[in-house]
């Protein structure tokens, strides 16, 4: 509808409008998303630009209802051991590559896996 191709709009040019609040923002990065305060550093194969980037774009097409792309670019955050908070509003890097940590409750490995290897499998 007009609505929703006039907030398509503004978002593209770096706005975003609350119907709820009744409120509009800028957002300089393109996405109101912020970096997690307990970020890892970067390990990733992208810079913060980039993340930006991928992020704005993934909210365009959120608001475009364009699911299944705004899914793959989750999907390619990931695969850059990115992860997005949606209910936060916050991303983060992964230096493990996958944000699972061993459980302070885990008893001594008797696997045959190294932790690397582990950290692979997930």
């Amino acid at each position: 509808n007009i609505a929703n191709k006039v907030k398509c709009d503004l978002l593209n040019a770096s706005i975003l409008v609350d119907d709820k609040l009744r409120e509009w923002i800028f957002l300089p990065k393109g996405h109101d998303y912020k970096k997690s305060d307990d970020s890892d550093p970067n390990m990733s194969t992208l810079s913060e630009q980039e993340v930006d980037d991928l992020l704005a774009q993934r909210m365009f097409a959120f608001y475009e209802k364009k699911f299944s792309v705004a899914n793959k670019l989750e999907s390619v955050l990931l695969k850059a051991s990115i992860i997005v908070d949606d209910r936060l509003r916050e991303w983060r890097f992964l230096s493990n590559g996958h944000g699972y940590t061993e459980s302070d409750d885990s008893g001594p490995n008797t696997s045959n896996l190294s932790q690397k290897e582990i950290d692979n499998f997930l």
